[in-house]
């Protein structure tokens, strides 16, 4: 049972973007999408959304990305150990925000590629863990739960503790009976491939 709320507990939002994109031969965070790009679509959601805060990690090309994304009002942490694989930007992103904010009750990790990714999707996650009271509320489609998810503080200590290679999911599923999950239609586009934007966004 997640712990109660109240306006003076804050739910923030972690961008996983420190990937090298090494399969789509250049940075997808930079690919242009709906007159920004794809890291900057997924913060201006977030920006857009309920949630109070939102920390962007970093990794693989990161001056470059830093650059152009500097006019956000955003945390920036730059994850120096980003070959070791999604856990490490988990842990760094959540250290990070937890730093800067007094009182936070969830986090909700998201990751920059999702192409119809909203801020309705976003504020369905923190409208559904404040009603059913559930600590995980992960994100269903094309048969799973995955991103965007968001976990209570209670998880926070589980969360810091994921091995390097691997992601959030292997908590969700050490605790399905503890997830409530929300549908998110197309969620399970996004882009690996030179090809994917141009299939996938129709």
């Amino acid at each position: 049972m997640c712990s109660d709320f109240s306006d003076n507990y804050k739910i923030c939002t972690i961008i996983l973007a420190a990937g090298e994109s090494k399969r789509l031969g250049t940075p997808k965070q930079l690919i242009p999408y709906k007159n920004s790009t794809l890291l900057g679509h997924t913060i201006q959601c977030t920006l857009n959304s309920k949630s109070n805060e939102t920390v962007v990690v970093l990794g693989a090309n990161s001056r470059l990305i830093q650059k152009k994304i500097l006019n956000f009002p955003i945390n920036i942490v730059i994850n120096q150990n980003w070959k070791m694989g999604m856990g490490c930007s988990i842990r760094a992103g959540l250290e990070k925000i937890e730093s800067v904010n007094n009182n936070l009750q969830a986090v909700i990790l998201l990751v920059c590629d999702q192409l119809f990714l909203t801020s309705k999707t976003i504020d369905h996650l923190i409208e559904s863990y404040l009603s059913f009271k559930k600590p995980i509320v992960a994100s269903e489609y094309d048969g799973t739960l995955g991103v965007p998810v968001l976990f209570d503080k209670e998880f926070f200590p589980e969360l810091l503790k994921i091995n390097g290679i691997s992601g959030a999911k292997i908590v969700v599923k050490n605790h399905l009976d503890q997830v409530c999950s929300i549908p998110f239609p197309k969620g399970e586009f996004d882009i690996d491939k030179s090809n994917d934007l141009s299939n996938r966004s129709k």
